[in-house]
Formats: structure tokens, C-alpha cells, sequence
């Protein structure tokens, strides 16, 4: 657990390997993945230059090392060089996108789709095609029933598309998962390429 929320946000991380999930809990207990964050992000990063406390929590799903800060040298170095600000200000306008984008795919797509562009968002994310990761906990990424992931992962699976066996997920084709994929996974990979790449 990195971040826990009504907690001060005392450090923001960055990723280098590994992935970690920033959870939206609701007041029945129920949870589901907001955001993926790796090695192209930052937890806590835009929290750091708001109010200070967490809104969300911060699991480390697939473990790995990351670089911390705390908030209070991150908001020095930021105000002693105006190119760190801005690469917030691109890291905030790429995530508010990503958020907007999974809402509606999570509304509007059906759960293979959706679970291939989540597997490939992750191996995105860890550079690899192994990924330790429980059907309980892809239920809660997806905000679905464990029995809804058992099926899409046997029917992805029987398509060659990935192998699964238990906690861990490999995936065998991505060039098909990418065509199986939601128009979701290329929308979100090219905003993160634009906003960073300084096209328009």
C-alpha cells in the first residue's frame, strides 16, 4: 500500500518496474481500478501540488522498485525549475484523458475487450508478457464478478490469445489482443504519445 485515502501525501513514486493500481473504493466496500501506473507515471504526482491528501488508494499489484520524493522537494524543485511544473501539467492533462477514456469503455465494451486492453496496458507498463495476476484481482480491476473473468480469460485463452494458470497470465499474441482490444487501448497509448512527444 503506497497511498491510502483521507492520508497526507507524504511522497510521490515513480515506477521503474512493476505496476501499481490507484483503487476507487465505494462506501459498501466494493472496488475497482481507476488507473494503471508504471514506468510511464507517477503516483501521487498532481495530488502533491493540490490539497495534499489522498483521494484514492495505491496498491503495488505487480511488485518492482520505484523512485520516491517527498511532496515538499518536489514542489521546491518545481518552483526552482519551470520544466518540471510542465511535465505535470502534461502528466495531468495525459491521466485526465485516460480516466475519461476508461469510463466509457468500462460503460460501453464488452469484458474480452476490455480485459485484453488491460493486459496489454499492464505488460505496457512492466515490459513483460508475464504477469503475476489473480482472477480476484482482475474481478476488481474490471469491476466485475470473478465468475465474468474466469469466462472471458478461458475464452481468450482458447483463442491462443493468452495462457493462464493460476496467479499468473502470459500473453501469447499481442498483435491479436490488440485487434480483440477495444479502440480504448490505442487511444489512450496515442494521448500519452502526443502530450509527452509535444505534437498536436
Amino acid at each position: 500500500m503506497v497511498a491510502e485515502t483521507g492520508q497526507p501525501i507524504e511522497h510521490v513514486y515513480f515506477p521503474s518496474s512493476g505496476v501499481i493500481s490507484i483503487i476507487t473504493e465505494l462506501q459498501d466496500g466494493r472496488r475497482v481500478e481507476s488507473l494503471t501506473v508504471g514506468r510511464e507515471g507517477a503516483v501521487g504526482l498532481t495530488g502533491a501540488f493540490g490539497d495534499g491528501v489522498w483521494t484514492v488508494r495505491g496498491v503495488v499489484q505487480i511488485a518492482g522498485a520505484a523512485l520516491r520524493i517527498t511532496t515538499e522537494a518536489l514542489r521546491l524543485a518545481a518552483e526552482a525549475d519551470r520544466s518540471i511544473f510542465d511535465t505535470v501539467l502534461r502528466y495531468a492533462e495525459a491521466t485526465e484523458a485516460h480516466l475519461h477514456q476508461s469510463a466509457a469503455c468500462n460503460a460501453l465494451h464488452p469484458i474480452e475487450a476490455r480485459l485484453c486492453r488491460w493486459l496489454l496496458t499492464c505488460e505496457d507498463r512492466v515490459g513483460d508478457d508475464v504477469l503475476p495476476l489473480t482472477q480476484e484481482f482482475l474481478a476488481m480491476m474490471l469491476g466485475v464478478q470473478r465468475t465474468r473473468v474466469t469466462a472471458a480469460a478461458q475464452t481468450l485463452q482458447q483463442q491462443g490469445l493468452i495462457q493462464y494458470r493460476r496467479g499468473q497470465i502470459t500473453v501469447k499474441d499481442r498483435a491479436a489482443m490488440q485487434r480483440v482490444s477495444c479502440e480504448c487501448y490505442a487511444s489512450s497509448e496515442a494521448v500519452y504519445e502526443r502530450i509527452f512527444s509535444g505534437r498536436s
